[in-house]
């Protein structure tokens, strides 16, 4: 831990890796170590390196750590790649929106008064709108500020985070991808904690835990309990509704 500690640049990483040393050499278990320390661990990674300090198989689960962690990277970056095109176009259609209503229609709406001539019902109506936009922009920019800060203040809610999960596990295009991101973080995890020697109801757990999702997250905390009463883990799994039926099949073939 020291030689790591000597190799960091960032100096409070370096200081908590400095006094676990120390905690360490005195006889404390370095789960406890780090845990003190630096309380900004994962709690995956603070559960895993208990799991291998109670297993005798330390060596393992900072390897199994060091998988994790480079395979979440690559789903993290493959998930920003997945997403950027549709926002990139979302982006500059609002953008292309303000344009058109801010500077184009006003000059096209002066040419037609001049005209004096009847105009289709649907210019007309553009006309109306772009007017509106030109008066109460102001108005606007504000209802839209302050449905953003209620919208992040109900997702801070119980029952808004939980509606909020399911919402973006439903809304289409992103739905499925946020839906496999889960899944991905769930069989990754679950592996990571198993492979340390942890139990699996311990594992799921500190799972539920780690999933980025609020509604996976109550639904893997859930499976504790139904796993500890004998439940199969693959038929609870099923039941969810949610996790694709590979994932079901190859955890029951697990068990």
């Amino acid at each position: 831990i020291r030689m790591i500690a000597q190799q960091t640049v960032d100096k409070n990483l370096r200081r908590m890796l400095e006094k676990s040393a120390d905690d360490v050499s005195q006889g404390t278990p370095m789960s406890v170590a780090f845990s003190k320390n630096y309380p900004q661990l994962p709690t995956l990674f603070i559960e895993t390196v208990r799991a291998g300090e109670i297993s005798g198989t330390i060596d393992r689960s900072f390897g199994t750590l060091e998988k994790y962690y480079e395979k979440t990277y690559k789903l993290q970056q493959k998930v920003k790649a997945a997403l950027s095109y549709p926002l990139f176009v979302l982006g500059v259609a609002i953008v292309v929106l303000i344009v058109v209503m801010g500077f184009v229609m006003p000059t096209f709406t002066s040419i037609f008064k001049d005209l004096g001539a009847d105009l289709p019902m649907i210019t007309v109506v553009l006309i109306s709108i772009t007017n509106f936009f030109q008066k109460w922009w102001a108005l606007i920019l504000a209802v839209i500020a302050l449905a953003i800060i209620l919208l992040e203040v109900w997702k801070h809610s119980d029952q808004g985070r939980l509606q909020w999960a399911k919402f973006v596990l439903r809304a289409p295009a992103f739905g499925n991808i946020n839906n496999l991101q889960a899944c991905t973080e769930f069989a990754t995890t679950m592996a990571t904690l198993l492979e340390a020697g942890m139990g699996v109801d311990d594992s799921l757990d500190v799972t539920s835990k780690c999933m980025s999702n609020a509604y996976h997250q109550d639904q893997v905390h859930s499976m504790v309990e139904q796993v500890q009463t004998g439940a199969p883990l693959g038929q609870i799994m099923k039941n969810n509704g949610y996790f694709p039926q590979v994932l079901n099949e190859m955890t029951a073939v697990g068990e």
